[in-house]
């Protein structure tokens, strides 16, 4: 069972749409990236489940870097999950610091779980995993 490569392409749009979407500030386009129980845990720091917590992500991203912290995540690894409409991630994600002239400020590994539900992608639960910084 594969993915097709118009899934491929609509989750690495997925993706960029995430990293645009929490470094503007658009809380509710970044929720609507996840599931209605999706998870975002960032391993021994804090776990977000369902939108009321994942909401508020985005402003604290705000408040901490001046909306001047800049996400990208990149070798996205896609494979088939155990059904048709699940896709398994990992990928590499790089946070760069604009008050400090586009310094790395932290780098993680990404691990996910995707659902394809009403013919959209969305996250079920992604884990970044701090590597430093």
């Amino acid at each position: 069972m594969g993915l097709s490569v118009e899934d491929r392409l609509d989750i690495y749009d997925l993706f960029a749409r995430y990293c645009q979407y929490v470094d503007a500030g658009r809380a509710a386009e970044w929720v609507a990236l996840f599931t209605d129980d999706g998870c975002f845990d960032i391993a021994g720091q804090m776990t977000l489940r369902g939108a009321e917590q994942l909401a508020g992500m985005p402003a604290m991203l705000a408040e901490n870097s001046g909306g001047k912290w800049r996400h990208q995540i990149t070798d996205i690894m896609i494979d088939a999950g155990t059904s048709e409409d699940v896709a398994i991630i990992g990928a590499s994600g790089l946070v760069t610091d604009w008050n400090n002239g586009g310094r790395a400020l932290m780098f993680s590994n990404y691990d996910a779980t995707l659902r394809k539900t009403g013919g959209r992608w969305k996250i079920e639960k992604l884990t970044a995993t701090m590597m430093g910084g």
